[in-house]
């Protein structure tokens, strides 16, 4: 009679990383997790927990393995982008009869100010205001859907007004 030996090998399996974010703003975080119960997880970063909190570029793996010693591994790519640089200009007080020339400035491809009302284009860097009151301007710049914000106040000094009474 003869025997027979039957070795079976365990193959891998797959294990996916799931990410809030793959490419996020400068100053902010990324969660990077993996789905199951793994007796042993082991990221590049050298944490071992089923999620881990990010937040500089680079390329990011775990390996696992599970009860029967087979391994997983996947690995994401994670991109951090610079926040756009911004300047609202300076406070600066105008007289009640002249529009002011707002100075924003910015690394940004997209302005937006507000309120828009009292501005001769709120989608530039440079409009002109022509509040009635004091108004503070916000400025708000977008580069890469990084967004930054600034303000600036428009202080009115009317002087002494002639207001003819008829």
């Amino acid at each position: 009679t003869s025997a027979k030996t039957v070795i079976n090998f365990s193959s891998g399996f797959t294990v996916n990383i799931n990410a809030t974010d793959t490419v996020f703003c400068e100053g902010k975080n990324a969660t990077l997790s993996i789905s199951g119960s793994f007796p042993n997880v082991l990221w590049s970063t050298g944490q071992n927990t089923t999620s881990i909190a990010i937040s500089d570029s680079g390329k990011y793996s775990v390996v696992v393995s599970n009860n029967a010693g087979c391994f997983g591994r996947d690995s994401v790519k994670i991109k951090v982008v610079p926040l756009p640089t911004i300047h609202a200009g300076n406070d600066t007080i105008g007289d009640c009869a002249n529009g002011i020339m707002l100075h924003g400035s910015g690394s940004g491809s997209i302005f937006l100010w507000s309120p828009a009302e009292t501005l001769s284009n709120p989608n530039i860097p440079n409009p002109i205001a022509t509040p009635t009151e004091t108004t503070t301007y916000l400025l708000t710049v977008t580069e890469n859907n990084c967004t930054i914000l600034d303000e600036v106040t428009i202080t009115l000094d009317c002087g002494n007004l002639y207001l003819p009474t008829s």
